[in-house]
């Protein structure tokens, strides 16, 4: 194994940490000892930098070719990891490889090969069928959130893909729920096990309550609970994109800054939805399980099951969203009048109580501002703060989160000025481009 080109402290500095937690730096040794290991840790509690932060001294920098791969059952699963990666400040580079986007731009990104792929399995499988890249240099195979890969029935795309592995050294299974039963093509031999499963217990005050529904459309109870919940960033989980759309239309509709999130959407509809959930414009984000799975968000702080999970392994999943490490937070079952608790669910759990009276101001303070253009046009951060406030007339204090894409930007303007600034801005220039801006 090579040594790290990054010391320990410099890898710290670049994530702004103060030190790896002890799950992390378990799992750093027993990758530098064992061929075979699975972790088993609950979501939020730093699962991708233990797995990441080894990769770097099984990279041979002379050898120029993908050398890691690592599989995950989302793109947005992906796009985390991958940020994680450049967070890092490696010298290596990292490609990201996912469906509902080009894959000729993806096969040109292989034309320099990364060292680390990062992609979902039928992507990654047809990239490997149609050679964009060659897979003997591959030695270490992380397989992230493998309960999910399976469940999800993924098995077929992995295993040929493990079968296409000749040079394969390290397998690395991740996964928050303990998984009984491996594929045989794993091929995991004295599997190290690593279990941190017991920060579950040890977490923030995470408190679980069942809402009686009066009749078995659950809408009307779902906006009844929600106007009486603190107005913070809250996932309303439902299992069928159906299901997500027709709640979003419905909470709209009701006053309330709900957005959908699904894998049915585009790139472009889901960035839109991320980007106002994440910037304060949308308090509620409506999601299927696989969509929430690679959000990497620590300020949420309140689950709804609009619908019962499939599984335990999905429940788990779904709470580890709130009172991520050592945070606090709530989740709300919705049970409807013909339903009962899944026996994996404490049926002794608190039941809500709806308050008579509970008038709630239901105005969002920001509002999401679209530019066409980013990262691709040289467009920064910066650019975009000066543009809205020399030529929107907007102060610093009236302009929230922005980010920057590769062809687009989404930037938070206070709700009260966005009308004002959008009118000034219309007509004029971001930098030398005359970029379409659009109220989202």
């Amino acid at each position: 194994m090579n040594q790290s080109p990054l010391s320990q402290k410099q890898l710290l500095q670049a994530l702004q940490l103060d030190a790896f937690n002890e799950m992390q730096q378990t799992m750093h040794a027993a990758c530098a000892k064992h061929s075979s290991l699975m972790l088993i840790a609950p979501t939020g509690s730093g699962k991708t930098l233990g797995f990441l932060v080894p990769l770097l001294a099984s990279i041979n920098p002379e050898l120029k070719a993908v050398q890691c791969l690592i599989l995950t059952p989302s793109r947005e699963l992906a796009m985390q990891i991958f940020e994680v990666w450049k967070q890092m400040k490696t010298p290596y580079k990292a490609t990201v490889c996912y469906g509902g986007h080009s894959f000729d731009q993806e096969v040109n990104k292989f034309k320099e090969p990364p060292y680390l792929l990062i992609g979902t399995p039928g992507r990654v499988l047809d990239h490997i069928q149609k050679e964009s890249f060659v897979t003997t240099s591959i030695q270490t195979l992380i397989l992230d959130e493998m309960d999910k890969l399976l469940s999800l029935g993924f098995e077929d795309e992995m295993q040929s893909i493990v079968f296409s592995l000749p040079a394969l050294q390290q397998r690395v299974l991740v996964s928050a729920t303990n998984i009984a039963t491996l594929p045989p093509f794993i091929d995991m031999n004295a599997v190290q096990l690593i279990d941190f499963t017991h920060l579950t217990k040890e977490g923030g005050v995470f408190q679980l309550h069942q809402v009686a529904c009066e009749a078995k459309d659950k809408l009307s109870s779902l906006h009844k609970l929600l106007v009486q919940l603190p107005a913070k960033p809250s996932i309303i989980f439902a299992n069928h994109r159906a299901s997500i759309d027709r709640i979003a239309d419905y909470l709209k509709e009701q006053g309330i800054a709900a957005i959908a999130f699904h894998g049915g959407m585009e790139q472009k509809e889901r960035d839109i939805a991320m980007a106002k959930f994440t910037n304060g414009s949308a308090a509620y984000l409506i999601a299927t399980d696989l969509a929430a799975r690679g959000l990497d968000i620590d300020a949420i702080h309140q689950i709804v099951h609009y619908q019962m999970p499939i599984d335990e392994a999905t429940f788990v999943h779904r709470n580890g969203r709130t009172a991520r490490m050592f945070a606090s937070g709530d989740a709300y079952i919705l049970v409807g009048p013909e339903e009962t608790l899944p026996a994996f669910i404490d049926s002794s759990i608190s039941n809500f109580e709806f308050k008579k009276h509970s008038p709630k101001e239901t105005a969002i303070a920001y509002t999401t501002l679209l530019i066409e253009g980013g990262k691709k046009d040289k467009i920064s951060k910066g650019d975009i703060a000066g543009f809205l406030m020399q030529k929107g007339n907007l102060k610093k204090e009236e302009i929230g989160l922005i980010i920057v894409k590769d062809i687009y930007s989404f930037v938070a303007i206070k709700s009260d000025r966005i009308y004002e600034a959008f009118t000034l801005l219309m007509h004029q220039k971001l930098k030398t481009k005359k970029c379409y801006i659009k109220i989202i």
